[in-house]
Protein backbone atom coordinates (compact mmCIF):
# COMPACT_ATOMS: atom_id res chain seq x y z
CA UNK A 1 0.00 0.00 0.00
CA UNK A 2 0.90 3.61 -0.82
CA UNK A 3 -0.32 6.50 0.81
CA UNK A 4 0.29 10.01 -0.86
CA UNK A 5 0.07 12.47 1.92
CA UNK A 6 0.08 16.22 1.77
CA UNK A 7 0.96 18.36 5.16
CA UNK A 8 -0.52 21.44 4.26
CA UNK A 9 -4.10 19.20 2.62
CA UNK A 10 -4.23 18.03 5.96
CA UNK A 11 -3.74 20.83 7.73
CA UNK A 12 -6.30 22.91 5.83
CA UNK A 13 -8.62 20.29 5.78
CA UNK A 14 -9.12 20.52 9.35
CA UNK A 15 -8.45 24.56 9.51
CA UNK A 16 -5.27 24.49 11.33
CA UNK A 17 -3.48 25.74 8.26
CA UNK A 18 -1.06 28.74 8.97
CA UNK A 19 2.49 29.37 7.66
CA UNK A 20 5.05 27.75 9.73
CA UNK A 21 7.70 26.99 7.50
CA UNK A 22 10.26 29.71 7.58
CA UNK A 23 13.08 29.59 5.09
CA UNK A 24 14.60 33.12 5.77
CA UNK A 25 16.64 33.35 9.61
CA UNK A 26 13.27 35.23 10.89
CA UNK A 27 11.49 32.76 12.58
CA UNK A 28 7.97 32.50 14.56
CA UNK A 29 7.70 29.16 16.12
CA UNK A 30 4.20 29.99 17.47
CA UNK A 31 2.43 28.15 14.72
CA UNK A 32 4.18 25.25 15.41
CA UNK A 33 3.47 25.36 18.48
CA UNK A 34 -0.36 25.72 18.44
CA UNK A 35 -0.84 22.92 15.19
CA UNK A 36 1.14 20.68 17.44
CA UNK A 37 -0.77 21.30 20.65
CA UNK A 38 -3.87 20.89 18.26
CA UNK A 39 -2.47 17.60 17.44
CA UNK A 40 -2.15 16.65 20.54
CA UNK A 41 -5.40 17.03 21.85
CA UNK A 42 -7.23 14.69 19.09
CA UNK A 43 -4.35 12.24 18.44
CA UNK A 44 -3.09 9.36 20.76
CA UNK A 45 0.29 10.70 20.57
CA UNK A 46 2.84 11.45 23.19
CA UNK A 47 6.17 12.13 23.27
CA UNK A 48 8.39 10.17 25.53
CA UNK A 49 11.46 12.52 25.40
CA UNK A 50 10.13 15.90 25.90
CA UNK A 51 13.43 16.95 23.75
CA UNK A 52 11.07 15.53 20.79
CA UNK A 53 8.30 17.92 21.20
CA UNK A 54 10.87 21.38 21.03
CA UNK A 55 13.01 19.59 18.61
CA UNK A 56 9.51 19.66 16.33
CA UNK A 57 8.77 23.56 17.32
CA UNK A 58 12.14 24.98 17.02
CA UNK A 59 12.68 23.88 13.15
CA UNK A 60 11.56 26.54 11.13
CA UNK A 61 11.77 24.80 7.91
CA UNK A 62 9.06 22.62 9.23
CA UNK A 63 10.00 19.16 7.73
CA UNK A 64 9.77 17.22 11.34
CA UNK A 65 6.54 18.46 12.26
CA UNK A 66 5.74 17.38 8.19
CA UNK A 67 6.48 14.41 9.30
CA UNK A 68 4.59 14.14 11.87
CA UNK A 69 1.53 15.44 10.02
CA UNK A 70 1.89 13.06 7.65
CA UNK A 71 2.21 10.43 10.11
CA UNK A 72 -0.79 10.94 12.08
CA UNK A 73 -2.30 11.66 8.08
CA UNK A 74 -1.45 8.00 6.98
CA UNK A 75 -2.39 6.57 10.50
CA UNK A 76 -5.60 8.10 10.39
CA UNK A 77 -6.62 6.87 6.42
CA UNK A 78 -5.39 3.35 7.65
CA UNK A 79 -7.65 3.27 10.62
CA UNK A 80 -10.46 3.61 8.49
CA UNK A 81 -10.09 0.83 5.59
CA UNK A 82 -13.34 1.95 3.89
CA UNK A 83 -11.48 5.43 2.87
CA UNK A 84 -8.77 3.49 1.26
CA UNK A 85 -10.93 1.95 -1.05
CA UNK A 86 -11.87 4.70 -3.37
CA UNK A 87 -15.06 4.57 -5.40
CA UNK A 88 -14.51 2.09 -9.05
CA UNK A 89 -15.00 5.55 -11.28
CA UNK A 90 -11.90 4.80 -13.13
CA UNK A 91 -9.91 8.02 -12.83
CA UNK A 92 -8.03 5.82 -9.50
CA UNK A 93 -6.23 3.52 -12.37
CA UNK A 94 -4.53 7.06 -13.80
CA UNK A 95 -4.88 9.37 -10.63
CA UNK A 96 -3.49 9.08 -7.37
CA UNK A 97 -5.60 10.20 -3.99
CA UNK A 98 -3.69 12.21 -1.65
CA UNK A 99 -5.07 11.66 1.92
CA UNK A 100 -5.99 14.43 4.63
Amino acid sequence: MILEICPASTLKDHGLYETYIFRSKEDRPEPRSKILEAIERVCPLKFIDPNTRQSIIVDRHGDALDSLIAAVAAFNAVKNENVLIPDDNGYWKIEGHVYI
